[in-house]
């Protein structure tokens, strides 16, 4: 009996969890238009996690210069995620035309926010940086932590 109160109350919460409004179950599900939709006017007050799933969605539909801006405003924003998509995109030349001084840059600081992978991406392209480039990456980074 008791298991059946658990798992009564435990899907009945789940299930009011989710909204129609919710521009993140929308994106989940697949419905990217829905997605923008509602994402949108979060984007435009600056919210960083709208601005990194409007970047997901541009990406996905092959808008790679506008999934950039996304993330670039989130990433200005300190925002991992955004700082982690916008690193892997100028690493790996997706869209836009490739900078690994600031692809290892964004990395570098959503990986001194937690974000996992991002040291994976900085272990792929550790070869690819040339001494010189690894400083001049370096003080990019200083010079980004100061304007946070």
């Amino acid at each position: 009996m008791y298991r059946w109160v658990v798992l009564i109350l435990w899907f009945g919460l789940w299930g009011c969890s989710e909204t129609p409004d919710d521009p993140y179950n929308a994106y989940v599900a697949g419905d990217f238009g829905t997605a923008k939709r509602l994402l949108r006017p979060l984007a435009e007050v600056g919210d960083p996690k709208a601005l990194t799933y409007l970047g997901a969605i541009c990406q996905i539909e092959h808008e790679y210069t506008e999934a950039a801006r996304f993330y670039l405003e989130a990433a200005r924003q300190n925002y991992a995620p955004g700082q982690y998509n916008l690193g892997v995109m100028l690493h790996r030349g997706n869209g836009v035309p490739p900078n690994l001084i600031e692809a290892y840059g964004w990395l570098y600081l959503a990986l001194e926010q937690g974000h996992d992978k991002a040291q994976d991406e900085i272990y792929n392209m550790t070869g690819e940086l040339t001494p010189n480039q690894t400083m001049k990456a370096k003080a990019w980074v200083r010079e980004q932590v100061k304007r946070f």
